[in-house]
């Protein structure tokens, strides 16, 4: 639903408060979906509303913005997951997104050097030990959450 949903305001809440607070730099991620909200008009909105000037004591300050889409599995995260990433600072610089470090077995990047392939669930948790026994006062609690939620809903 994008802007027209209280969790898409809080976008908006994010730039008001870089603009009220000044940070050298911020960062922001949020879901892919973003870049299609209204068209695609809401991400130009946001942006241009990151970009626009702000004069603060008689002095202007601006904010050098970048943004792109990210998947978290080309980094190394044992899931795929596309944000998207919106990176800003007051200091004249251009971001540069870090090239992905995982991917498909067997891809060569076009400068000859090859990904580390995606990692998975059991590369990253595989050697964790087995848990243990749950307390009896972990059992106990657990029994009066799921009564709570049969009786209540909550």
């Amino acid at each position: 639903m994008g802007l027209d949903d209280e969790r898409g305001m809080l976008v908006l809440e994010f730039i008001r408060v870089v603009r009220e607070a000044l940070p050298t730099g911020f960062i922001m991620e949020n879901v892919k979906g973003m870049m299609n909200w209204d068209g695609g008009r809401a991400m130009d909105a946001i942006l241009n509303e990151i970009k626009d000037p702000i004069v603060y004591n008689g002095q202007e300050y601006s904010y050098n913005v970048s943004f792109n889409v990210l998947n978290a599995a080309d980094y190394g995260a044992p899931q795929f997951r596309e944000r998207v990433l919106i990176v800003g600072n007051r200091v004249g610089k251009r971001f540069e997104f870090p090239k992905p470090t995982h991917g498909m077995k067997n891809v060569n990047l076009i400068n000859g050097s090859s990904l580390k392939p995606y990692r998975t669930v059991i590369d990253v948790l595989g050697s964790l030990p087995d848990a243990d026994e749950p307390s009896e006062t972990a059992k106990r609690i657990s029994k009066t959450i799921k009564e709570r939620i049969l009786n209540h809903g909550y």
